[in-house]
């Protein structure tokens, strides 16, 4: 978990807090850590793909769930890889 705001509500405390009743382990992250957050990884293709398309559907939402559909299942699985490959230097606060 990160430490954007939203994530501080009541509602996710009791989110996480029910979780873990169930064993489920969850950490606090750096306050920026992007190597941890495979969304980081994920925008820039996408963002790359829409800036592509943008003068050709710029009064649409439609670039973006095109550039949407160029992310493959092994990009996700590199994503979450990369980031889980991180997760120690992060926790224990070395020089990424």
């Amino acid at each position: 978990m990160d430490n954007a705001p939203i994530h501080q509500s009541k509602d996710i405390e009791f989110a996480i807090k029910q979780l873990w009743s169930v064993a489920t382990v969850a950490y606090t992250s750096p306050p920026y850590s992007p190597e941890l957050n495979p969304i980081e990884q994920l925008c820039p293709k996408v963002k790359y793909a829409v800036k592509m398309n943008l003068l050709v559907e710029w009064k649409t939402l439609s670039p973006i769930a095109e550039a949407c559909y160029l992310v493959t299942h092994e990009d996700l699985r590199g994503y979450a890889a990369y980031s889980a490959s991180r997760f120690l230097d992060c926790f224990n606060r070395n020089q990424i």
